[in-house]
């Protein structure tokens, strides 16, 4: 897998840079938040956890110096890499939707806004030589990308940099989830063992991750069953045996968490979770597509 094998690669290089801490300030200072953005805490994060979150990553153009990484938690969930390039900074930012909003933060009155029939739906918006921001939005992969910066806007340039930062997301989105989803079954199997001691919160540690990635990624039950129905198929006999009980109760550990004591439970299994109680409406049927079941 060509975008896979150059998310590997990049990856690398993020491992010496795992964070730098949230900003407290967007693109757009002389605009106001919206109340949904006054209230989406924004967490410091790495290119690993957004990697590991969404099934993707944005990449980093040649030359650019990466500021951080972040996730910004709340009603909607976005990734969110900050850079420098030729003087600039550059805000870009993905988020799983089925329908276009701005995730851009940028509140500005623009100069110029250009808008193409393509793939991606292109919208670009700028002031000249200042702000600017530009936007993609694919209804089929259910994923929005912006790219904005604070100075030197031209669309040009836009296009350019929005293109190698979201090459390998717009690429990676469909079968990238499945990567994702694969690392969170090996999570299963390397951490959870039914009716071993701490299994009930190793199990409830697996569910909530899991729901908290079909929740973010948007994964349907039909691809959830084809990727475990192919993990499972790669593994030995007895490896398939222990990987189905694992399965059926980590299924057994969503019904559990999202119950009347889910609370507590969550609050001692040592993760929290971003999605909590999960309402999205594919959480629980990508869980029962796991078991292959109807």
């Amino acid at each position: 897998m060509k975008h896979f094998a150059k998310i590997f690669c990049l990856l690398l290089a993020l491992t010496l840079l795992a964070g730098c801490g949230a900003k407290k300030t967007d693109n757009a200072p002389k605009g106001e938040e919206t109340a949904a953005e006054m209230a989406n805490p924004v967490k410091e994060s790495s290119g690993i956890e957004i990697l590991t979150r969404f099934g993707t990553v944005m990449d980093t153009p040649e030359g650019a110096l990466i500021d951080c990484f972040n996730i910004i938690d709340g009603d909607m969930t976005i990734a969110e890499e900050r850079f420098s390039l030729n003087g600039s900074s550059y805000v870009a930012r993905f988020m799983p939707a089925q329908e276009y909003e701005d995730i851009s933060g940028m509140h500005y009155e623009w100069q110029h806004t250009e808008t193409a029939n393509d793939l991606y739906n292109t919208t670009v918006r700028y002031n000249d030589g200042a702000e600017g921001v530009i936007d993609l939005f694919d209804e089929h992969l259910g994923l929005i990308c912006s790219l904005s910066t604070d100075s030197g806007a031209d669309p040009d340039t836009l296009r350019s940099v929005a293109k190698e930062v979201f090459s390998t997301v717009t690429d990676g989105f469909g079968s990238g989830r499945v990567d994702g989803l694969n690392a969170l079954l090996d999570d299963v199997r390397e951490h959870y063992f039914p009716g071993t001691a701490g299994s009930s919160l190793s199990g409830a540690a697996c569910a909530a991750k899991l729901a908290d990635y079909f929740a973010e990624t948007g994964m349907d039950p039909d691809s959830v069953f084809a990727a475990v129905t192919t993990y499972t198929a790669a593994l030995e006999e007895e490896e398939r045996q222990t990987f189905a009980q694992q399965l059926d109760g980590v299924v057994s550990s969503f019904t559990v968490i999202t119950g009347e004591n889910g609370e507590g439970i969550l609050a001692d299994c040592g993760y929290e979770p971003a999605r909590y109680p999960w309402t999205e409406d594919n959480v629980s049927d990508c869980f029962v597509a796991m078991l292959g079941s109807d």
